[in-house]
């Protein structure tokens, strides 16, 4: 709990960053299966509730508004999802993301492009340097049947678990816009993150302390033994 608490507080001004929680399960003792030894941390899940959507001065900002992600692939053909950042042109003259993942629709932009524009449903258009507006392609939007199949990788991107069998679907039926000139403020309520690292460490004091009793109460019991 203080990790997760600790990692959301520090990505609080993260764009797109998503709210961690641990999930613990009980530990139960090797001899008995009614005793109960503590906790674990079975698993972290993802938040995706969405962040507040603000507006930027950079035409290269974008943002996803619903519950769909930017369709990215890896150079060895991978799918990945985002929901949203900064786009850059690569060397070989395609749009893809800052973190390096390319849009999955090959969006390509010649030289002679002097600036582009991109409306709510993902379609590119450029403007070229003799004044011609010209459609450069789409940005595909894809969402998997649940978020819970999701895994992190770095950066605000996202793959499907290998060991889920969740597929992805196209979202083309206007539930999810792109948004341009914008991005996704992280979904982090500080105040709530503060309460939740002071309860887990009150609660660690709490453990510790109880500990020390037990180890109190053992060294009493040993010596009253030996009188």
């Amino acid at each position: 709990m203080i990790a997760s608490a600790s990692d959301n507080i520090a990505n609080l001004n993260t764009a797109s960053y998503k709210l961690k929680r641990q999930e613990f399960s009980s530990l139960i003792s090797s001899t008995s299966s009614d005793v109960r030894q503590g906790v674990q941390v079975e698993s972290e899940g993802i938040d995706f509730t969405a962040g507040e959507i603000v507006g930027s001065k950079n035409s290269m900002d974008v943002s996803i508004e619903g519950s769909a992600f930017i369709e990215l692939v890896s150079e060895n053909g991978e799918t990945f999802l985002s929901k949203g950042g900064r786009l850059r042109v690569n060397e070989e003259g395609f749009l893809e993301l800052k973190s390096g993942y390319m849009l999955s629709s090959m969006v390509m932009v010649s030289p002679d492009i002097v600036s582009m524009s991109i409306d709510q449903q993902g379609v590119v258009t450029g403007v070229s340097n003799d004044g011609q507006s010209l459609k450069l392609g789409q940005i595909d939007l894809i969402k998997p049947v649940s978020t819970s199949s999701l895994v992190e990788q770095s950066g605000g991107i996202y793959k499907v678990s290998d060991s889920s069998n969740d597929s992805l679907m196209r979202v083309t039926d206007g539930s999810s816009q792109v948004i341009q000139y914008s991005k996704e403020l992280s979904n982090v309520d500080l105040t709530e993150e503060l309460v939740l690292l002071m309860v887990a460490q009150n609660m660690y004091k709490a453990n510790s302390n109880v500990i020390n009793i037990n180890s109190t109460v053992s060294q009493w019991l040993t010596d009253l033994l030996k009188v």
